[in-house]
């Protein structure tokens, strides 16, 4: 895997593991289509792993997952717009692997340790973002766990102002950036409840701002499994444990 990140941060993410006592770090990719959720995991990977969809058209419609190395594996969800109809089988999906677990030492854990939320840079609508965040994420894994970044910094002010030479944004678009995380983390807090305290910002088509995305990752991680508990035939998260 040349120029990937394969072995980017390895030893860290080894020994943050292997205190927290659990092995993969499994990092659950959602939002809405065209957000470059497939985009994102092949920019990490520096190949064509995940396939990618064009304009309004979805590419990614089952769950899948792919495994950088023994220590992270991402999975790749089905982008909620298209229809009425086939978002509500992609968030039933989605749900059910949020829902899913695991049983060590007579405990039940959570399957999936982090969600990553991709949201379009050129994107104004979150209300979509909004319902999958209150109907189906944030019931089932609590805050802590959801890192949230914006993708295709590129097309942001309609692509003025990308430095194609250095690949990264202008000082213009990254002011425009800044202020792009601050109303996102206002509509966040105010439609879902989802305080974030950091976004990140990157492209993922041209790669900028990758090793950023996998900082965040590797910084925010939880240093334990996902506690959850059955009540009423379901599941639920509890916080507060690590």
């Amino acid at each position: 895997m040349n120029n990937s990140l394969e072995n980017y941060r390895k030893d860290e993410l080894r020994n943050k593991l292997s205190r927290a006592g659990f092995r993969p770090l499994d990092v659950m990719l959602t939002g809405t289509t065209g957000a470059g959720k497939s985009s994102t995991i092949n920019a990490i990977f520096n190949a064509s792993k995940a396939a990618v969809g064009f304009g309004c058209e979805p590419e990614t419609q089952q769950i899948t997952h792919y495994t950088l190395h023994d220590f992270l594996r991402f999975w790749d969800t089905p982008g909620l717009g298209d229809s009425v109809a086939k978002d509500a089988g992609h968030k039933r999906n989605i749900a059910e692997l949020l829902d899913k677990k695991y049983n060590m030492h007579n405990c039940d854990y959570g399957f999936i340790d982090m969600v990553l939320l991709v949201i379009e840079g050129s994107r104004r609508d979150l209300g979509t973002t909004c319902t999958l965040l209150n109907e189906v994420i944030m019931p089932r894994i609590s805050s802590d766990r959801i890192l949230v970044i914006i993708n295709q910094a590129d097309a942001a002010m309609k692509g003025r102002h990308w430095d194609a030479q250095n690949n990264k944004p202008d000082a213009v678009l990254q002011n425009f950036l800044q202020e792009q995380a601050r109303s996102v983390k206002e509509r966040l807090s105010s439609s879902s409840g989802l305080e974030v305290p950091k976004i990140v910002h990157c492209s993922a088509e041209y790669g900028s701002g990758i090793k950023e995305v996998m900082d965040f990752i590797i910084d925010r991680m939880p240093l334990c499994r996902r506690p959850v508990s059955r009540l009423a035939g379901r599941h639920f998260f509890v916080s507060g444990i690590c």
